[in-house]
């Protein structure tokens, strides 16, 4: 058996080379992967899948104390604007409220304001959404997140987009 702990690549060729590597070894009739990212691409690119008895778990673990700076700390996939109210934050009550959220380019203001929301949610939505790990129609479709409308949505998932969903290789 060959255990691999870490494999890091940074584009396609690399990842395909260093499995190529890995499977190279003659004396290898079973490998075995530490932690690799939900969205890890080798699923995609081997015959039978289902052999590689994946298994997803926890693997990254925020939360957002100040949703205020956490919006306008994060770069957005898109320009747009969005009133977003955090709900039910009982650990952390400065929380509350509706932020507007304007991204343009480099450029994002955040400020707490009185509007009506086009997006309502609670902390552990915010944290997946600002973290990338899943699309503000994802939380919709799982009842974790309210949004004004369908175009409110498409420009919720398109502002928050990531190239990659996060991922945290090493356990704490």
């Amino acid at each position: 058996m060959l255990e691999v702990c870490d494999l890091v690549a940074l584009d396609a060729d690399a990842l395909v080379g260093l499995w190529q590597y890995i499977l190279a070894h003659d004396l290898v009739s079973q490998v075995r992967m530490g932690p690799v990212a939900e969205d890890d691409p080798i699923p995609l690119l081997v015959q039978e899948p289902s052999k590689l008895g994946r298994r997803v778990g926890e693997g990254l673990f925020l939360r957002v104390v100040d949703a205020e700076r956490a919006l306008a700390l994060r770069r957005y996939a898109r320009s747009g604007r969005l009133a977003i109210e955090l709900r039910g934050d009982a650990d952390c009550d400065w929380n509350e409220g509706v932020f507007e959220l304007e991204a343009d380019g480099d450029e994002r203001r955040v400020k707490q304001t009185s509007g009506v929301p086009d997006l309502t949610l609670p902390p552990r939505s915010l944290a997946v959404l600002v973290a990338g790990h899943s699309t503000a129609s994802q939380l919709s479709r799982a009842g974790l997140l309210d949004a004004k409308d369908e175009h409110v949505l498409a420009l919720a998932d398109a502002m928050f987009a990531t190239s990659h969903r996060p991922f945290c290789p090493d356990g704490f």
